[in-house]
């Protein structure tokens, strides 16, 4: 049993507390704190506080009495200054507002006696921040800037493509300085002097990064400035100031769209973060240590690579630089748990999981056998791959598309799950790390009714897409065997495009259609018109504002939308979807994936290909074989 000491000037709340939490502890009671009894620390102090004007006086001489490491649970509501004493103090402290909830009680109580969390492992982030100011994580000649930039109050510009870790390396500037304030992240698309003031209170003496500088307005150019003048000439609790930038500030300047003596200020240091495409000889390095990093994580022992998988790396373009290779790691080593990982092993996607899974369950065990050597993990793949060929009968691809599927493939034409889990991770994960940014800066939001009112809006758009990509999946999962009938495909997109009408009027993307044929499939109506959203749901985010969508019926039985998006997109898109056999391993995006499983379930194709324009063409097409034999 724990010891509780219960400190009220009420003599009922110091007996019922007595009554309540006695069964299960030994409880003691005072009127004050100087009539404390001192045989026994105890375990846990409950502190009645009194009115408002007396509060600050009993916590003070409550922290001078308990021992340091005794978590204090408050009855009332303190004030804003008794919140900032006992959060200077460094004690655990809850409150429990009065009159108190007897549930709310005994949860608080459990909470405060409950054992503390184990220490951080001595890898913690804060320790382990400055590898991004090292090599291999930045060049030779950058990692030999950042040292000398450590040293010095100099404002920092980290040049940088995506991927290659800009916030990283001012989070690790932050660390290596050691700045004992906050490291406040802003993006100078939405930054103005009122904004700035903000961020740069929050940030006060610890570390203010700027992405995107390039874009900042002229007034957010200007009140940049002059926070650097202020703090080069005048004060001490200014933050450092580090910005990033993937664009050539001088061709800005030479425009006239950016302050010249801003770019000079804010380049008193310079990093220049190489992508790893121009830098595969570092690949080698950085694979050791982050596979050592994740592997020590895992709590695995040593992995190492064979030759042929480190070329593997090494020749590959690396789109999403460093980012992208961490999640290589981390995606092969968490999944196959390997000694030594092959080029047959490396995941370079969710959908690579699935790839030895050419078998039914009963055939063949999921997953790879843990530590299996990978000579004969990659003799059993081969083994199972040439079995599960020479049991397919020999029909040509359009024969194999067109035939009327059995129960095992109808199942097979869905997304395996590994690849919907890994996407139904990709589309939560960024909704729950804006809820999870709310709940870290909770105090903050609060205090501040802009914020608030900015944060809660982000809250409430996380929980509606995450709440909406459920419910998708919910919709999808009641599906079952289609019931065809004559459906009219320009009818069913031109349903799917009003509903989306708003989102394309915000981006200012205009439909233009095109072809007056007439267009019947046999075809299950509902399957195909949650076909046609999801399509334009996992296009829309990619689509480029001010350019038009053009849809097209170019043949009884064919569908085409044609459509500027980001040209990385349109590359991948042109990858993944067309005919899958000649994709590259890498995953559909969850809205794609859950289109195509349905167009194919109801007899029809998906393909993507990118046009010589930089456009993206999008075609739904049924064989006319099928479509004859069924009218």
């Amino acid at each position: 049993m724990k010891s509780i000491l219960v400190v009220d000037e009420s003599p009922t709340i110091r007996e019922t507390l007595a009554i309540v939490l006695g069964r299960d502890h030994r409880v003691a009671t005072a009127a004050t704190i100087d009539a404390i009894p001192t045989a026994e620390s105890p375990a846990l102090v409950i502190l009645g506080l009194p009115t408002a004007a007396r509060e600050s006086v009993v916590v003070d001489a409550a922290l001078a009495a308990v021992g340091e490491r005794v978590p204090l649970l408050l009855l009332s509501r303190p004030g804003v200054r008794t919140r900032d004493r006992l959060r200077r103090s460094g004690r655990a402290f809850s409150i429990v507002a009065k009159p108190f909830d007897l549930h709310a009680l005994r949860a608080a109580v459990d909470l405060a006696l409950a054992e503390p969390p184990s220490a951080p492992a001595p890898t913690s982030w804060r320790s382990t921040a400055r590898r991004w100011l090292e090599h291999p994580y930045v060049t030779r000649e950058c990692a030999l800037i950042a040292s000398r930039a450590i040293a010095t109050d100099l404002p920092v510009l980290v040049i940088g493509t995506g991927g290659t870790g800009a916030s990283d390396v001012a989070r690790a500037l932050h660390v290596g300085r050691g700045r004992p304030g906050r490291f406040v992240v802003r993006s100078a698309r939405d930054l103005d002097d009122r904004a700035l003031r903000r961020a740069r209170r929050r940030a006060r003496r610890g570390t203010l990064f700027v992405d995107d500088v390039h874009a900042a307005s002229r007034e957010a150019q200007h009140a940049l400035l002059a926070l650097l003048r202020e703090q080069h000439e005048t004060s001490d609790d200014l933050p450092d100031v580090v910005t990033a930038t993937d664009a050539p500030l001088d061709e800005r300047v030479a425009r006239g769209d950016f302050l010249s003596e801003l770019a000079h200020t804010i380049a008193g240091a310079v990093l220049r973060l190489t992508p790893l495409r121009d830098r595969a000889d570092d690949v080698p390095a950085l694979v050791e240590v982050e596979t050592a990093r994740v592997a020590r994580r895992l709590g695995l022992g040593d992995v190492t690579y064979t030759e042929p998988a480190l070329v593997r790396l090494a020749r590959y373009l690396w789109f999403g630089d460093v980012a992208e290779l961490t999640a290589v790691i981390t995606r092969t080593v968490a999944v196959r748990r390997p000694q030594m990982i092959d080029a047959t092993d490396l995941l370079f996607d969710s959908r690579d999981i699935a790839r030895d899974a050419e078998l039914s369950p009963a055939e063949e065990p999921a997953g790879r056998p843990r530590n299996v050597p990978p000579s004969q993990s990659a003799a059993n793949a081969s083994e199972r791959r040439a079995r599960a060929l020479h049991a397919i009968p020999a029909t040509t691809a359009a024969a194999h598309t067109l035939q009327a599927a059995p129960a095992a493939a109808e199942r097979a034409e869905l997304p395996s799950l590994e690849v919907l889990v890994g996407e139904l991770a990709h589309e939560l994960r960024n909704p729950m790390v804006t809820i999870k940014t709310f709940a870290q800066h909770l105090d903050s939001v609060l205090a501040d009714p802009e914020v608030r009112a900015r944060f809660s809006a982000l809250a409430g758009d996380a929980i509606t897409r995450m709440d909406a990509l459920l419910e998708n999946l919910l919709d999808f999962a009641r599906f079952r065997a289609p019931q065809r009938q004559p459906t009219d495909l320009r009818t069913l997109m031109d349903r799917a495009l009003a509903e989306c009408a708003d989102d394309l009027a915000r981006k200012d993307v205009r439909v233009e259609w095109g072809g007056e044929v007439a267009s019947r499939v046999d075809a299950d109506e509902a399957q195909l018109l949650f076909a046609f959203r999801s399509l334009l749901g996992g296009l829309l985010p990619a689509l480029l504002p001010h350019e038009p969508l053009r849809v097209s019926v170019t043949d009884p039985f064919t569908l085409a939308l044609n459509a500027h998006t980001e040209r990385t997109v349109s590359q991948r898109l042109a990858q993944l979807v067309g005919d899958e056999r000649d994709g590259d391993g890498q995953t559909l995006p969850l809205a794609f994936a859950l289109a195509a499983a349905l167009i194919r379930r109801n007899g029809g194709m998906l393909r993507t290909a990118l046009g010589a324009d930089g456009r993206t063409a999008i075609t739904v097409e049924w064989p006319a074989r099928r479509t004859q034999e069924g009218a």
